[in-house]
């Protein structure tokens, strides 16, 4: 038995039922309330992901730390990669730069993280100084692409909070 010949819809047949089109603000607002939902649902199972820090005016504010970040990056499908990893020497001081990119659908962004042997607060080994930039990069490509201006651990440095938001 031959296959009947295919049909070609004409001008005047019904089209199939389009839905409206989301437009930039409305697209932005629904990624807001998921990710805000997701968020409450990360800090209630793990609520040793968030840390609150005093300003320098005394102020507590939470940061959020890297094991939030990567929660958020895998319960959203966030692709992270690496796309730059250099040891440098800037200025005499031996110094990892890299830079993440974070990809979710047709959206991306780029995190830099960079560390070096002279930062406070961390024992002075190669491990250390690659994994602080590395955390740094990865971090501020995530936050970048769905962070809705949180604060991330990333930005403290052995001091405490600095008041930068980079």
């Amino acid at each position: 038995m031959k296959n009947p010949p295919a049909t070609i819809p004409s001008e005047n047949s019904t089209p199939a039922v389009a839905r409206p089109t989301e437009t930039a603000p409305q697209r932005m607002a629904r990624r807001q309330k998921n990710y805000t939902a997701m968020k409450e649902a990360i800090l209630c199972a793990v609520p040793a992901t968030i840390i609150m820090l005093k300003d320098k005016s005394g102020n507590e504010k939470p940061f959020l730390t890297k094991e939030f970040w990567m929660h958020i990056a895998r319960e959203m499908g966030i692709q992270v990669h690496l796309e730059t990893d250099v040891d440098v020497t800037i200025r005499d001081i031996d110094t990892v730069k890299v830079i993440y990119r974070a990809t979710l659908g047709t959206a991306s962004s780029v995190g830099d993280g960079a560390c070096d042997f002279e930062e406070p607060g961390i024992t002075k080994t190669y491990h250390n100084v690659r994994s602080r930039a590395h955390t740094r990069g990865m971090v501020r490509a995530i936050r970048a692409l769905v962070g809705f201006g949180e604060r991330s651990m990333d930005v403290v440095d052995a001091r405490g909070y600095t008041g930068d938001e980079g």
